[in-house]
Formats: C-alpha cells, structure tokens, sequence
C-alpha cells in the first residue's frame, strides 16, 4: 500500500468521528451523548488498525498501532470518568484522543508529501546522469564522423531546463520546477533518439565491414582447403554461404547484436579450421620429404623407400578425407623412418 492510499485511508477514519467537535461543543449533559462519541471514535480506532494492516511500512505501521492503543487508553479512561460522573474531565480525554487521530493523519500526509518531494529528485538526478551519459555517446559518434550535432545541441538546452529546475526547487517553486524538468526529459528523449538513429548507422557501416572481411577470410581459408581436399572446400563454401546470408538477412533487419553473435561463431570455426590447415600444410610437406628422401634411397635401401611412398601417400589420403588424426599417426611413422635413416649414416 502506498503513502497516498494510506492517507486516503486515514481520511475515512477521520470523516466517520466528523460530528464529534460539534457534539461536544453543545456541552453534552446527558451520559449517552459522551457515550455516542466514544462509540465514533471507536469506530475510528478500529478503521486505523485495519490500514495499519495493510501496510508494509513497519515505521509507519507502528505509527499507527501506537496512535490507535493511545486514543484506546484515552477513551477507556472516559468511559471510566463518566462512571464516576466527572463529564468535563472525560470531555478532555475525547479531545485529546481527537488530536491524536487528526494529527496522525497530518503527519502522515506531511510524510506523502516529502515521499513525493525525495521522488522528484531522485528523478532529476537520475535525468542528469543520463544527460551525461548521452554526451559522451554523442561526441563518442560525432568523432567517428556521425551527424549527433543536434543531439548534442538538444543536450545542452537540456541541461540547461534541468539546472533550471533545480534552482525553482531549491526556491519551493515546485510546479515550476516540474515543468522545467519535463521540458529537459522531452529535449533528452529527443536527443536520445537522434543518438540511437546515428548509432545504429554507425554500428550497420561497421558490422558490413567485419562482414567483407570476414567473407575474404572465409575463401582464403576455402582455397587453402581446395589444395588438400575439394570435396570438404566446396562443404564448407555451401556451409559458409548459408550462414553470410542469415547474417546479412540479420543486419537488414537491424538485428545487429544477433548478427554479430553469428558472425563471432562463424569466426570462431573458421580459426579452428585454419588450425587444422597450418597442420595439414606442414603434414603435407612432410610427405613431399617422404617421397623426395624414397626416390634417393631407392637404389640403395628399396625397401624402405617402399615403405616411404607408401606412407606418403597414405599421408595425402588421410589429409584429403580430413582425418587429421589419421594423418597424424601416419606423420610419426614416417618422421620414425626418417630418423633411423639419419642415424644409419651418421647426420
């Protein structure tokens, strides 16, 4: 529940004991009458107890389950004077519970109002620190060659309306200040847009940017393939061409976060294939030394450059089906042979 439904609240407490002042200044002579009010007030209490609650604030909720008790104790002790015949004491202690209940309603709306107050600003501080933040953002854009001028402009008469609006605050001058503040938050908001509009053009020329590189990498990296293996380059083409196109479909919906998340994915298999070429290009080379070394020692050793071409080839075939680790355990072999050889004549 909040401040404003409280005292809303209170305020129908206060309406049901309305007739007492009345009552008790016609000097009421008969019991009943004192009776009478006791009973409204009464009513009253009950009515505080039951916003009491309802509400979350536990301050002031003890506010008033203690204002409720003592207009109760009050009202118990006139009962008890008007037993013993004393009406003009027990008057006073109706009055007193009277104060108690009207001024536990203005405190509460006094409180509603500074509720209210300590919201205003904490709005046009937080209205302040997006003025700032949007500054930078526009002369961050504006310094990459974006249009933000007029943002920048509608900024600075912005901040203007606001230190406005504080200095009408600081006067009491509070309905002026509130229109001050909403001309700086219609002025921000229109910046705001400005800025987002260059912002999204900025970031669609630098995205189809990373997107053309990406694309010369992506057949750079499928013509490197093509060398070893054709079958898997023209795969990964048909692969790559699918995904550019999601992307690009991305971009011209403006989906630019979704499109970058697709292009850092895209990126990041294309690093783990070109990995995988650095490989297959050293193991290939490896098999033209395999084959270059057989075709020397064939006349002297046949047998081992037999072995030689055979895993050369081997070597090729297991690069061209793109089983790497086939063609790792191949590489060693080879590299096992080469080192005996070495041995055997003494390098």
């Amino acid at each position: 529940m909040n401040m404003k439904e409280i005292i809303v609240l209170l305020l129908i407490a206060i309406l049901v004991v309305q007739p007492i002042p009345s009552l008790i200044a016609e000097q009421p002579e008969k019991e009943k009458d004192l009776t009478k009010i006791i009973e409204l007030l009464r009513k009253g209490v009950e009515k505080m107890r039951q916003i009491a609650e309802k509400i979350n604030n536990t301050k002031i909720k003890e506010e008033l389950l203690t204002a409720a008790e003592k207009i109760d104790t009050l009202l118990d002790e006139a009962e008890q004077l008007i037993e013993e015949g004393k009406q003009e004491e027990a008057e006073e202690k109706i009055r007193e519970a009277m104060r108690i209940l009207r001024d536990t309603y203005r405190k509460l709306k006094n409180k509603g109002k500074l509720r209210k107050l300590t919201l205003y600003i904490q709005k046009i501080r937080r209205l302040q620190r997006i003025i700032d933040r949007l500054k930078k953002i526009a002369i961050a854009l504006k310094d990459r060659g974006a249009n933000t001028t007029q943002a920048i402009i509608l900024l600075e008469e912005a901040e203007f309306d606001l230190n406005e609006a504080k200095q009408l605050l600081k006067q009491r001058k509070i309905n002026e200040s509130i229109k001050s503040y909403l001309e700086a938050k219609r002025k921000t908001e229109q910046a705001a847009r400005i800025i987002r509009e260059e912002g999204e053009e900025q970031i669609r020329e630098r995205i189809t940017e990373l997107l053309e590189k990406l694309k010369q990498a992506i057949n750079k990296t499928i013509n490197e393939i093509e060398k070893y293996n054709p079958e898997l380059a023209e795969e990964l083409r048909e692969k790559a061409e699918k995904q550019l196109q999601e992307i690009e479909e991305l971009i011209n919906q403006g989906k630019y976060r979704e499109a970058l998340r697709k292009m850092r994915n895209l990126l990041g298999e294309l690093n783990k294939i070109r990995r995988k070429i650095i490989i297959a290009r050293r193991l290939h080379r490896l098999a033209e030394l395999a084959r270059h070394v057989a075709q020397k020692i064939n006349e002297t050793d046949p047998e081992t450059a037999s072995r030689l071409m055979t895993l050369a080839d081997e070597l090729d075939d297991a690069l061209r089906s793109g089983d790497i680790e086939g063609a790792k355990t191949t590489a060693r072999e080879i590299i096992s042979i080469l080192k005996e050889l070495r041995k055997s004549r003494g390098e």
